[in-house]
């Protein structure tokens, strides 16, 4: 479960490994003598479970025999998987999550459980008594995740490694300087000339503008630690060649001949070359995030028109946020009811075609985005066509907040009601 334990550990100079084909899709090795088997460690290959109502039974009474004092045996197995996958799912795109929070663990008496797997392939259980041979490494618990530093197996010879970022927690950003949004885009190196660096997409405000993250990477800092990024980067260096870390000063300003800009960068890929020997040479693949200016743009705008299916609504154009730029974070809701992704304190929900929000005093507000779906349905094809920025303006307390829709997914019944099936807007608020 852990990259420290060692095999020796749990089998010792007078165990015996014996291995049971349980099921056609579940695996058990037991380890002990005759007398006393002190660990067991059951691999199951979810993919290939034809019955997994039987397996949820099977894997239930397996730790209900092995602690029948406990009250979780019955739902270990199952309640185990799922917060190990759910961590998981979250590593995607959150770099903070490490390797041991992918583990789930438990401990009952002088029993020591753990889960681990890969989703949706294959989960592994083991159950042991030898709760010392149990181990968890600092490069395990590690935030951002990271490889073992073993220094004999440092690899001096290393050039280069991949960088990506992510943004999973939203963060208030001051946009005063660059107050008129944009919309969507990403630059990546598809188009870049000859100097490297990604351009703005041809779908998209203002294409071909030239986009230069240097400064933008190397202010960033690992949250919570104080370390920057190219810190962590000479520490990493011949240990691993990917690296992955969350954003933590999202606003990356540049210009062209005519704007000062910006981009709230969601998602950035690249790589680093030669930094373990002191050069920082840079060479970005993709950027993604929203744009903003300092003046509106006299060229007309593109929008960026996802290709989603079923279709949503675009919206795009300039709108001046000067009365609330401070940038709260994104907004993302996937099916009307469910919460709604977004930065915290605030919560959301939507109701058919409302969005509530609600913020930490209970300070609440209702807004109706009927309007863009009455627009949206005269369009000929929401894939080919767009709308003109809509931002919806209210007080939760004494605080003016702005919601800017960018894309509306929508869905009307037989009777004639709405219900919003996919969201992203940008959520903003006056200085306080």
């Amino acid at each position: 479960m852990d990259v420290s334990e060692k095999v020796d550990c749990f089998l010792g100079p007078n165990d015996t490994a014996v291995y049971i084909s349980a099921t056609s899709s579940i695996g058990i090795t037991l380890i002990g003598s005759q007398q006393n088997v002190h660990t067991i460690s059951v691999s199951h290959s979810v993919i290939n479970d034809r019955d997994s109502e039987a397996t949820e039974i099977f894997l239930a009474n397996l730790f209900r025999y092995l602690l029948p004092n406990w009250d979780g045996a019955p739902t270990w197995a199952v309640q185990s998987l799922v917060d190990s996958w759910a961590a998981k799912a979250s590593s995607q795109q959150d770099p903070m999550v490490s390797y041991e929070e992918m583990v789930a663990r438990a401990t009952f008496g002088s029993a020591a459980l753990a889960t681990s797997g890969v989703p949706p392939d294959v989960a592994f259980y083991r159950a042991t008594s030898l709760t010392d041979c149990q181990t968890i490494s600092e490069a395990s618990r590690a935030k951002p995740r990271r490889s073992e530093r073993i220094p004999e197996e440092r690899n001096s010879d290393q050039t280069d490694a991949t960088v990506r970022f992510a943004a999973p927690r939203p963060q208030p950003v001051d946009i005063s300087e660059t107050p008129i949004l944009l919309g969507l885009t990403s630059a990546n190196m598809a188009l870049a000339p000859t100097n490297g660096l990604p351009t703005l997409d041809a779908e998209g405000p203002l294409p071909g503008v030239q986009v230069d993250p240097t400064n933008w990477f190397e202010n960033q800092v690992i949250p919570s630690t104080g370390v920057t990024v190219a810190e962590d980067l000479n520490d990493g260096w011949g240990y691993q060649d990917r690296f992955f870390y969350e954003v933590s000063s999202p606003l990356l300003q540049f210009t062209d001949d005519e704007h000062q800009l910006a981009m709230l960068v969601n998602t950035a890929r690249g790589r680093v070359d030669l930094l373990w020997n002191g050069n920082k040479l840079h060479t970005w693949d993709s950027l993604s995030g929203t744009l903003l200016s300092s003046t509106v743009p006299e060229e007309p705008l593109r929008p960026f028109l996802p290709k989603i299916h079923p279709p949503v609504a675009t919206l795009y154009g300039p709108v001046d946020l000067s009365s609330t730029p401070i940038y709260l974070g994104d907004v993302i809701a996937y099916s009307a009811g469910k919460p709604i992704e977004g930065p915290e304190p605030y919560r959301l929900t939507t109701s058919k075609d409302i969005v509530e929000i609600r913020d930490e005093h209970e300070n609440s507000a209702q807004i109706s985005v009927s309007n863009i779906i009455d627009r949206a349905e005269l369009l000929p094809n929401l894939n080919e066509n767009a709308l003109p920025t809509e931002v919806y303006r209210f007080y939760l307390g004494k605080r003016l907040h702005s919601l800017v829709v960018a894309n509306l997914g929508f869905e009307r019944g037989e009777d004639g009601t709405v219900a919003i099936r996919f969201l992203i807007a940008h959520l903003l608020a006056a200085k306080t």
